[in-house]
């Protein structure tokens, strides 16, 4: 399991003292514009160096549930439906090949668009405590919506695939972000945070129905 931005005086006064004065009010005017905007970037400054670390990296968050189409600006998510499994059949080389998990594999079913701007999209999944989990290594990229870059014009659609422990799973969310390697360069990325609705009864009902294996098809 991986777990985890002059105007001139009045004309009467149009004498070379008078320009000189109304000339040093503009500038008054242009000093304390600047003054201004100079306290103005201080207050942030300071604003953002009272954040925690965490709060730092936070991503802009747009929130919604589950089957809603959560709209960022840069790119709308939404998750379908969410599978258990305690085993995966993942392609390979045309042959599946079945992993165990030492958790439990949650299989999520979304879909996404861009309405200009393509781009790779990741995820995670957030535990009510605070845990986040990355997607699974033991499922390729190449099998996930992580792979395809989002188009504007239509939806994509795919899965992503986590690990996570059976305790962990009431009260989640997937968190689904522009791919980890643009958030290098991206302090304050867009998030769709996704409330997958599980509350201890419906995880437990979950678990209890998790699939021995799920068969994972490239294209999901």
């Amino acid at each position: 399991m991986t777990e985890a931005p002059s105007s001139e005086g009045p004309r009467s006064r149009r004498h070379a003292g008078g320009r000189r004065r109304a000339a040093t009010r503009g500038n008054g005017r242009v000093t304390s514009t600047v003054a201004g905007v100079a306290l103005a970037a201080v207050a942030v400054t300071l604003q953002f160096l009272t954040l925690t670390p965490e709060e730092k990296a936070a991503p802009l968050a747009s929130t919604g549930a589950l089957r809603e189409e959560i709209a960022t600006g840069r790119y709308s998510a939404k998750v379908e439906s969410v599978t258990a499994a305690t085993s995966i059949e993942v392609p390979d080389r045309g042959k599946g090949k079945v992993v165990d998990g030492d958790g439990v594999f949650l299989i999520v079913q979304a879909s996404a668009t861009v309405p200009a701007e393509p781009m790779h999209l990741d995820a995670e999944f957030a535990a009510a405590d605070g845990r986040r989990f990355l997607t699974t290594d033991k499922v390729e990229v190449d099998d996930t919506l992580a792979q395809p870059w989002i188009q504007p014009g239509w939806w994509a659609k795919g899965v992503f695939v986590f690990e996570v422990p059976r305790e962990a799973i009431a009260g989640g969310s997937v968190v689904v972000t522009p791919d980890r390697e643009n958030v290098l360069i991206e302090p304050y990325p867009p998030a769709a945070v996704i409330d997958l609705g599980l509350d201890e009864a419906a995880a437990g009902d979950l678990v209890t129905k998790a699939q021995n294996p799920y068969k994972l098809s490239r294209g999901n």
